[in-house]
């Protein structure tokens, strides 16, 4: 069977002249065919070589073959000679599939043309999934690891898009009435304790947006490569505009990272005031000291520390955190 890796498509009459073994006007026979070096389409016009019973055919023509012979001679044959050939024969074997080869890289040329870019390759598409496979993973082991109290309510900051926590401070004040005797006034005042950043890494949407679209452009990649020369117009249309999101995507996915980085520039330790239960406070503490670097390994310590300068710089008395 024929490589058509080894054949190509001439542009000129010098580079076919330039050939080892080319004769100028070398009649052949049928017979004495071994391969096919290429196809050609030039003007001016070439002299079929082709040998039959009535003599050599050498019809002017734009179109044609470019062969081996047996000898190793190389010259060339004109189109309308090889369709006249019976379909069995190797030659007319061999310039059908170099034909259909040909009109499937017409179809793919049709693609590259209207793709917004490079082609993306297979691997590098699969590498941007890589990416978003190791953000979901990090997410899911946040939610897996802290307390379901703690992983409801971030995960509903997340739907919403909120980002602050806030909680509910009593403030005692101290003073003296027109008598002299000491009263103290107590206050509750609301306000906000930390805002988180990156919260959208927590809504999932970016990320399940951008993995869905990596599952597309893998489809029409492979739709790509799987092209024929009977796909229709339109569906080459439809692959040109899949394969030109290639460069949105790579944005999309370094956008998903970059909620994920600031994400983890928070102070997560104040995940752990999203539980009302002292407990589930302390689970949290514990799961932030041994899951991300830099921070307290004591849970009790680290709630300890964490309420103090809560506390220091509101000047109250209590608190109760709402999420």
């Amino acid at each position: 069977m024929m490589d058509l890796k080894d054949v190509k498509n001439f542009e000129s009459y010098d580079e076919i002249a330039a050939l080892p073994g080319y004769v100028d006007d070398l009649p052949f026979e049928e017979s004495e065919y071994q391969s096919l070096l290429g196809g050609y389409r030039l003007s001016p016009k070439l002299k079929c070589c082709f040998r039959r019973k009535a003599g050599v055919c050498h019809t002017q023509h734009n179109v044609g073959f470019v062969i081996r012979l047996v000898d190793g001679s190389v010259t060339v044959v004109g189109n309308e000679c090889v369709r006249k050939l019976a379909s069995d024969e190797q030659l007319s074997l061999d310039a059908e599939a170099f034909k259909k080869e040909q009109r499937r890289k017409d179809q793919l040329e049709f693609v590259l043309g209207r793709i917004d870019g490079e082609l993306p390759e297979l691997d590098d598409i699969s590498a941007l999934g890589h990416r978003l496979s190791s953000c979901r993973a990090l997410r899911k082991s946040v939610f897996a690891g802290l307390p379901a109290i703690v992983s409801r309510r971030l995960e509903g900051m997340g739907r919403s898009l909120r980002s602050d926590l806030t909680a509910s401070f009593i403030v005692k004040r101290e003073y003296r009435d027109e008598n002299g005797e000491l009263q103290i006034e107590t206050e509750r005042q609301r306000s906000r304790i930390y805002q988180f950043v990156g919260i959208r890494f927590i809504n999932d949407a970016a990320l399940r947006s951008a993995s869905n679209h990596v599952s597309e452009l893998v489809g029409f990649r492979k739709a790509y490569d799987g092209i024929k020369k009977s796909t229709s117009g339109r569906r080459l249309t439809e692959i040109s505009k899949g394969l030109s999101r290639y460069k949105r995507l790579i944005s999309e996915v370094e956008q998903v990272e970059k909620y994920r980085d600031e994400f983890l520039t928070n102070d997560l330790r104040y995940l752990a005031l999203m539980a009302p239960d002292r407990d589930d406070q302390l689970e949290a503490c514990q799961f932030v000291g041994n899951f991300f670097d830099g921070y307290e390994r004591n849970p009790d310590k680290m709630l300890r520390e964490l309420t103090a300068e809560i506390m220091n710089a509101s000047g109250a008395h209590s608190m109760d955190v709402a999420v």
